[in-house]
């Protein structure tokens, strides 16, 4: 038995470079349209067992400052008073491996 947990969870406002990444932010501005009072929080999901395969990165949009970081933030997103002010994306990949494909396709997917 294992668990998926959170090994990386940062917040970032559109002014910050995003470390891990050189045009996450660009692809996301371009493709979600993101607005410059919105705040991105990363959070990457991994396994605590090196064999298993599991990655997907979690990004989430909103004009709310002081969302909990860690394990709680995505606990904290099934309050319908917090769900009605957020805008998720879910993908299936390390969070440095991701493409503007994988943007472009996650954003439509929604539509």
């Amino acid at each position: 038995m294992h668990d998926h947990l959170p090994i990386y969870s940062e917040t970032f406002n559109l002014g910050q470079e995003i470390p891990f990444h050189a045009k996450l932010k660009d692809w996301l501005k371009q493709y979600w349209d993101l607005k410059d009072s919105e705040i991105l929080h990363i959070q990457e999901i991994g396994c605590d067992d090196h064999s298993c395969p599991v990655f997907e990165t979690i990004i989430v949009a909103t004009e709310i400052p002081n969302l909990p970081q860690g394990k709680n933030l995505f606990h904290s997103l099934s309050d319908s008073e917090i769900l009605d002010k957020v805008r998720i994306l879910k993908l299936g990949k390390a969070k440095h491996l991701l493409t503007k494909q994988d943007i472009y396709f996650s954003v439509e997917k929604q539509k």
